[in-house]
């Protein structure tokens, strides 16, 4: 009989939810852990916790969820005895809700494996209340293993807390790479891909009016936008006309985000968002060997350093970081070749699953 691991985080397909539309990192996480773990030992089960819903108030509660979460959690250990709990953790304001979940396992002598996602762990830490770093120290300290997204939480948790962590960046299923990805031609008109939460803290205000700058004399592009857009944003662009074709996909299917994707020239993410995680767009943009360029916040140059993007390095000269792109030939094509290396050896299922496994088997041994 296989050995549980009980994965606890978003729930999947939930298309009401108040930021992203559901659609975004976490979920996407959750979702390929479930689809591409495979393992003679070990069995993941989900449970998922609740997310803001938008326009139920009620249902936002803080002592609602809180006590739905642990009824939910409590009832997923009971049925499933898990040997192990895989938290997707998002700290912040669901730091009560990791705490219990680390409590409990304690309780019921559960080994408690603690992934921190996204890029604010360290600045929000050193800013929040007592309270919320008590509850910190305690999961920190009681959990089995500790997996980081990006590089300078292992240094932050050493000197923090003396604790150990592993490196863990975002991953895809191996079964979304192609045998061969599409080698397109030089075209007249460049298209340029965004994909994401479209709302101040990504740059795409910045992004639209960069690209609308733009001498089209030198070369066309279009912009394709994929992703659940802010009211701001919506009233953004319906306030001005630009000068360059632009096509608003909405929320997509991820099959059909990534033919997006596939039919673009380039990647573009202008994120000034602190917390900018490891973006799982970024690792689809290598998979299919399209060229990148985004900003170095959060943990974008862990993963794209050593030319594997190019770097917008002031977002208000946008225009001009463009301008440079477009001139570029061979660069291109190097630091393309740079990314998709980069991935077959580090970024997909056949190689993360394994050390995912050798993990597991670490804390029930």
């Amino acid at each position: 009989m296989k050995n549980i691991v009980l994965l606890f985080g978003p729930r999947i397909g939930f298309n009401n939810a108040s930021y992203g539309g559901g659609t975004g990192g976490y979920t996407r996480n959750m979702s390929t852990y479930l689809n591409s773990f495979t393992s003679n030992d070990f069995k993941l089960v989900p449970c998922f916790h609740s997310v803001r819903t938008a326009n139920k108030p009620f249902k936002n509660n803080f002592v609602f969820r809180l006590l739905f979460d642990t009824y939910t959690f409590l009832l997923s250990i009971m049925k499933f005895k898990p040997k192990i709990v895989h938290v997707l953790a998002q700290y912040r304001t669901a730091i009560p809700r990791e705490f219990m979940v680390c409590f409990l396992s304690k309780i019921f002598s559960i080994s408690h494996i603690y992934e921190i996602k996204a890029g604010q762990f360290d600045i929000w830490y050193k800013n929040t209340n007592f309270l919320n770093k008590f509850l910190v120290r305690y999961v920190v300290k009681n959990s089995s293993e500790i997996l980081v997204e990006g590089h300078r939480y292992i240094g932050f948790l050493k000197d923090e807390f003396g604790r150990e962590a592993i490196y863990w960046p975002n991953f895809v299923p191996s079964n979304e790479i192609p045998a061969e990805p599409i080698v397109k031609p030089r075209s007249d008109v460049v298209k340029v891909c965004f994909i994401g939460y479209c709302y101040f803290g990504k740059g795409v205000f910045e992004l639209v009016n960069g690209l609308d700058n733009l001498d089209f004399n030198k070369r066309k592009v279009e912009l394709h936008i994929v992703g659940h857009e802010s009211e701001e944003f919506s009233s953004f662009l319906k306030s001005k006309k630009f000068n360059f074709k632009m096509i608003r996909y909405g929320k997509l299917e991820h099959k059909a985000v990534l033919r997006v994707l596939e039919g673009s020239d380039l990647f573009c993410l202008p994120t000034k968002h602190s917390g900018e995680g490891h973006n799982n767009s970024v690792n689809e943009a290598m998979m299919l060997k399209i060229p990148i360029m985004c900003t170095k916040h959060g943990f974008l140059y862990d993963i794209l350093k050593d030319n594997r993007a190019y770097f917008i390095e002031d977002l208000n000269k946008i225009t001009s970081s463009f301008e440079k792109y477009l001139e570029l030939d061979r660069e291109i094509d190097e630091m393309t070749s740079n990314a998709y290396e980069f991935f077959k050896g580090m970024l997909h299922s056949d190689v993360v699953i394994p050390k995912l496994e050798l993990i597991y088997k670490s804390r029930i041994n």
